[in-house]
This record gives C-alpha cells, sequence and structure tokens, in this order.
C-alpha cells in the first residue's frame, strides 16, 4: 500500500522517476512556487482557525506570518534558470493580501473546520492523504474551499477536471456527518476570484477513474522519465538514463571520438534529407496532380480516349467507384431474398463491387450502395508494353 499527497501526483506527472527518488531519499527540495505556495497555506491555517475564534485579521500581522513561514521554507528551495525568488514572495503577498480581504467581508461564521485533514482509499493499493482547506456548513448543507496560488483563473472544464477537489468531495461526502447537499468552492488568491460549484457523482467518479489511471502508468517501476524544463536543474540528473550518455561525454571538443555522436549526428542527417524528399514529394504530387485534371479536361474536350506525347502516351479511364455500406446486413438480406448470395461465394465483396461497376448487378442491390465516377490516367512508354497506373 501506498500513500500518498497530491503534492506527490504533482511531482509524478512533471516525471515518474523524479517523483520515485524524491520519496526514496525523503527529500525535502522545494520549487520557488512551491515554497510560497506552502507558505501561504501555513499562514491561512494559522489565521483561518483565528477566525473561527472570532478573531479579526489584520493584513500586517498576516504579512509578517507569511514572510516568516518564506523564511523557514525557503532555505529548501532548489533554484531554476528562469525562477526569481522575489517573483514568488510578491505572488505569495498578493495571495495574503486577497485573503485578508476576502475573510473581512465572508467573515467565519459558517466555517466549522480548517485544514481538515483524512486518508480516502483509491483502491487497494493507494491511499491519499486528503487536505481541505475550509469546510463551511449551513444546516446539512457543506461547503468545501479549495484556495489555489496559481496565478491563473481555470476555465469550467478545467473546474470540473480538478482530480484533487473530486476526491475532496469523495472523501467529505463519506466523512463529515449529516452531509445532505455537498458544494464545493475555489479560491483563486491572485485576484480574490470565488467560484462555486457542485459536482455530481457521475463526474466524481469519472475523475476517480481517471485518477486511477493516471497514477496506474506512473507508479511503474519501470515508468520512463520526462524531459522537461527542469531537467537542467533536476539533482537526480546524474542518475537518469536520459542524460547518463551526455553527462559521460565529457569537453565538447572530443564529442567527435564518441560513436554514440556520431551515429546520433548521421541518424539526424539522414533524418533532414528524408524530409526534404518527402516535402518535395509532396510538392511534385500536387502539381501531378494538377496536370492530370488538365490531360483529363483536354480529353473530355476533344472525346479522346488517350492523349500522345514525345515518348509516352496516357489512356484516360472513367471508372465507375462502388462504395457499400458499412452495415451490410440489409445488403447481405436483399441478396438473399434474390438467391444472389451463393452465387457469389456467400458475399464476395469485390467481385459484387466489379458486377455492380460494371452494370450486371441487379438494379435493388445497386441502389444499396454509392457509386460516384472516378478519373484515372495509365501511362506507358509508346515503345513498351508495361503500364503505369496513376490515380487521383
Amino acid at each position: 500500500m501506498i500513500t500518498l499527497t497530491f503534492l506527490d501526483i504533482d511531482r509524478c506527472r512533471r516525471c515518474p522517476l523524479f517523483a520515485r527518488l524524491y520519496r526514496a531519499e525523503g527529500s525535502n527540495a522545494l520549487t520557488s512556487f512551491e515554497c510560497m505556495d506552502q507558505a501561504v497555506r501555513d499562514t491561512i491555517l494559522e489565521f483561518g482557525n483565528k477566525r473561527i475564534l472570532g478573531r479579526t485579521i489584520k493584513e500586517d500581522e498576516a504579512l509578517s506570518a507569511y514572510w516568516d513561514r518564506w523564511d523557514d521554507l525557503s532555505k529548501n528551495i532548489v533554484l531554476r534558470g528562469e525562477d526569481s525568488n522575489l517573483d514568488y514572495i510578491r505572488l505569495g503577498e498578493t495571495c495574503i493580501r486577497n485573503f485578508v480581504r476576502i475573510a473581512s467581508w465572508k467573515g467565519a461564521k459558517d466555517i466549522v473546520s480548517t485544514d481538515m485533514r483524512g486518508k480516502y482509499r483509491l483502491s487497494d493499493d493507494i491511499t491519499l492523504n486528503i487536505g481541505i482547506d475550509e469546510v463551511s456548513r449551513t444546516g446539512k448543507n457543506i461547503r468545501i474551499t479549495r484556495y489555489i496560488t496559481e496565478p491563473v483563473l481555470w476555465s469550467r472544464e478545467d473546474l470540473a477536471r480538478d482530480l484533487e477537489m473530486s476526491m475532496d468531495a469523495l472523501w467529505a461526502s463519506e466523512n463529515i456527518p449529516g452531509v445532505r447537499k455537498l458544494e464545493v468552492q475555489w479560491i483563486f488568491l491572485s485576484d480574490g476570484t470565488a467560484v462555486q460549484s457542485q459536482i455530481d457523482a457521475f463526474t466524481l467518479e469519472q475523475n476517480r477513474t481517471i485518477l486511477l489511471n493516471e497514477l496506474g502508468s506512473f507508479l511503474k517501476d519501470d515508468a520512463l522519465p520526462r524531459e522537461t524544463s527542469d531537467c537542467p536543474y533536476c539533482q537526480y540528473r546524474t542518475q537518469c538514463p536520459r542524460f547518463l550518455h551526455e553527462l559521460s561525454l565529457g569537453s565538447p571538443d572530443k564529442m567527435h571520438l564518441d560513436s554514440g555522436v556520431r551515429l546520433v549526428d548521421e541518424y539526424a542527417e539522414l533524418t533532414e534529407k528524408m524530409d526534404a524528399l518527402e516535402s518535395r514529394r509532396k510538392v511534385l504530387e500536387a502539381k501531378r496532380a494538377t496536370v492530370m485534371n488538365e490531360i483529363i479536361a483536354f480529353a473530355n474536350a476533344n472525346d479522346f480516349l488517350a492523349v500522345t506525347g514525345h515518348e509516352h502516351k496516357v489512356l484516360v479511364r472513367h471508372e465507375r467507384k462502388v462504395d457499400l455500406p458499412e452495415d451490410k446486413a440489409d445488403l447481405v438480406a436483399a441478396l438473399r431474398s434474390k438467391g444472389l448470395y451463393d452465387r457469389i461465394s456467400m458475399v464476395n465483396y469485390p467481385r459484387l463491387r466489379s458486377e455492380i461497376a460494371k452494370g450486371d448487378a441487379d438494379p435493388d442491390i445497386a441502389r444499396m450502395v454509392k457509386i460516384t465516377r472516378v478519373d484515372k490516367l495509365y501511362l506507358r512508354r509508346k515503345s513498351e508494353r508495361n503500364r503505369y497506373r496513376l490515380s487521383l
């Protein structure tokens, strides 16, 4: 049995190998965003409990608590090239200010718990640690709230696909006594927007299945690492099979001595040449199709069955293409009723198409299929008997 947090799951999504090694090592390394997010949540928890006790939150007091928590957590930050701690500190400050503003007009009279925790058994092998930021009660109606620190607003589709909220809702419906109606709420702290909704039982079960399937692929021992923008700053880079060869090369001026480098360079060169040929081939096919249409128009205008060039001759044919219905039950029944089923070898469809195309089939049968005209050219050298068929 494995127990996961949704932060563990986010790390799995980034890279299954990173998540596996991170858990095995018991690492406490954080990205700048993770540090900010945790500092904001810890501050909200501290003042959320004070709200329940009827205490008014002051902005400077909340910001001071946030800065202290950032200082404690930031020692574990692993910086990335594009990261700026100052940007994340400022984002966290915005989140705290919006939380204080929301708390002032929402009050706390309906809040019965903050940071409600529990365990949800997702399957026989996986248990999830549940953490609900806020629980409110009005009579037998329950609302669970999730605070979002990301600097973006989610669409309705994103909200419906929020797997963490869905698992929170499943746990709450089973573990909070007396729930008659369950509502969910997202508060986007970056701009103070709140969105309320209800998640129906079908969506909850659908999201549960999605999460199970996702974790089933992530948690395999042979789950492949993913190459992302995080890779240059990953503490497990030297253990990742995606980078072992690159790290073994040493000095750039000696790369040409490595057989792997030579093979990759040759493969890339051949691939580029093939891509160029394929692109050229598509251009030539388009030009040939244009010329074919012009030949057909020329032959039709002059009642020619063949058009002659210096070394080649083109025969122009107007043939019929027969498309049988996808569901052939009615067609087979009609063939049986007319005594034709056995004659065409228990429906030899190529033969049936041929008879219909030639006009030799039963008219009632022919009416059951789609017939379109296809123009074709047959190219041959004047001095040879071999023919090359070209089709539009």
